[in-house]
């Protein structure tokens, strides 16, 4: 304990020889995956498109396409054979079921959120909906389909 300041004195440890390269070998390509991308059409996760595609993965972009959704900066992958979209909110359960048993992804990367905070201010119901009940839709059919025991 740091007495002059009364909180306990953190380390951050750095990630271990191997898991640099297990990320390293993902991140490069030598595991190349099918994934599936929620909200890949925003602004970061249409940069994650765009780079896992680059790496030779497959990629299922799943997107409703709200107001912060942009799909011209999806243009250079738009044609890829192995770029998949779907237009589809993660509340809806079902459609998401279809999609995960169409596509049977190897991993879900969950970028999908209602995120401009002056939007929750006037309505922050539909900030629970999607952030809170569509997230447990996405983690509920990921642990259904043993996608997180992969």
């Amino acid at each position: 304990m740091d007495n002059a300041q009364g909180r306990q004195n953190c380390q951050i440890r750095p990630p271990t020889i191997s898991t640099k390269i297990n990320q390293k070998r993902i991140i490069t390509g030598l595991l190349k995956m099918n994934i599936l991308i929620t909200g890949g059409a925003g602004f970061i996760g249409s940069a994650v498109v765009r780079l896992a595609i680059g790496e030779g993965h497959s990629v299922v972009n799943v997107d409703s396409l709200t107001y912060a959704a942009c799909l011209e900066n999806l243009a250079s992958v738009r044609n890829n054979s192995r770029y998949s979209f779907e237009q589809a909110d993660i509340r809806d359960r079902s459609k998401i079921d279809e999609i995960f048993n169409r596509y049977m992804p190897d991993c879900v990367m969950h970028l999908a959120a209602e995120s401009h905070v002056d939007r929750s201010i006037d309505d922050p119901s539909s900030f629970i909906d999607t952030n809170i009940n569509g997230t447990y839709n996405i983690l509920e059919l990921s642990l259904r389909k043993k996608i997180l025991k992969k």
